[in-house]
């Protein structure tokens, strides 16, 4: 039976954010200023504030990555409370993740300002993607890319070589790393997985590449194989994860999961019209509320914010950026993708 599933909120999110960005971390519903603001996460606050209409706030943390951006064109990923940076700038995963959040805005409905500051940090950061070989940190890339070359006035002929160019390299690593009971990009399945697999969906939506769509099918429905017991989602687990030798870990779960398997299951019905990625997409956003292994409701309805994780005995209950983030992403997705009767 489908659970009774609240309208989405950005209460939460809100009262995360202070007049410089979104805290990373929470000590139950309130921010943990102590651990300060992450790239990360401010970059993803970017997409839901513009999903959601929210311009004010979207300009908010779009101010937060320009901040973030060295003059390289490379992102600071950790700032402090004080406004410190803490790390050098690199092209990890903040940095595909910025490209995603800015390649998002130029599609969409925000305001031309925002739109034109997005692709200012666009523009200085491209210099790096020929650096750039981590397939997820590629396949966030790649989102930014297959969502930019939707807008209207794209550089297209730019964007299209860097479809191709992302999705490509991405084949390449399924290609090195495959084999008959592994269908994946690395030698191990850890966080965020299903962001692969997703990109490769929308780059076929934008290019018709069957190579592409192929590739995507087959590690995504290996994915599902790994993570859904009778119609239940079990994402990996952080303690230990998921390596082809067959150890697989169960726990600690976290909403970042549920939130990008629901993302990808979308992505994966709208390429293909097939039902049952619709249903895995339902499955895994109830996860958030109750369809998991220990029966948790991770969705906090006084806060309207999401607890950190579920653990074997416990969950986490602090509720930090990420989780929040997860779940408003995920169940935007699914709101724009009703189930049919």
């Amino acid at each position: 039976m489908q659970r009774q599933i609240p309208e989405l909120n950005l209460a939460y999110l809100k009262g995360m954010t202070d007049s410089f960005g979104l805290f990373q971390h929470a000590k139950f519903e309130r921010p943990n200023k102590k651990t300060g603001y992450a790239l990360d996460d401010n970059a993803r606050a970017l997409i839901v504030a513009i999903e959601f209409e929210e311009f004010e706030l979207a300009k908010k943390y779009l101010d937060f990555i320009k901040f973030c951006q060295h003059s390289s064109g490379m992102f600071h990923n950790k700032i402090s409370y004080r406004r410190e940076k803490r790390h050098a700038p690199d092209i990890g995963d903040c940095f595909g993740r910025t490209i995603w959040a800015c390649g998002y805005a130029m599609q969409s409905k925000a305001p031309e300002d925002v739109k034109r500051g997005c692709a200012e940090i666009f523009e200085k950061a491209k210099r790096f993607f020929p650096q750039i070989h981590d397939p997820k940190t590629a396949a966030y890339c790649l989102l930014g890319c297959t969502c930019y070359l939707r807008a209207k006035d794209a550089p297209g002929e730019f964007l299209g070589k860097q479809v191709n160019y992302f999705a490509k390299k991405i084949i390449r690593s399924y290609r090195r790393h495959s084999r008959e009971n592994w269908r994946w990009f690395e030698n191990i399945l850890s966080y965020c997985n299903a962001k692969i697999p997703h990109s490769l969906f929308e780059a076929y939506g934008v290019t018709g590449k069957r190579e592409f769509l192929d590739t995507a099918i087959e590690s995504f429905d290996f994915l599902a194989k790994k993570t859904f017991m009778g119609g239940c989602f079990v994402p990996i687990g952080q303690a230990g994860w998921c390596t082809p030798d067959g150890f697989r870990s169960f726990f600690d779960q976290q909403p970042i999961e549920a939130g990008t398997m629901t993302e990808a299951a979308i992505s994966a019905y709208n390429a293909t019209k097939d039902q049952k990625y619709r249903e895995m997409a339902s499955d895994s956003f109830e996860w958030f509320f109750g369809k998991n292994l220990t029966s948790e409701v991770l969705y906090n309805p006084k806060t309207h914010g999401i607890f950190d994780g579920i653990a074997a005995n416990t969950i986490n209950e602090n509720q930090g950026a990420e989780s929040i983030l997860a779940y408003l992403i995920a169940g935007a997705a699914l709101k724009k993708s009703p189930a049919k009767n």
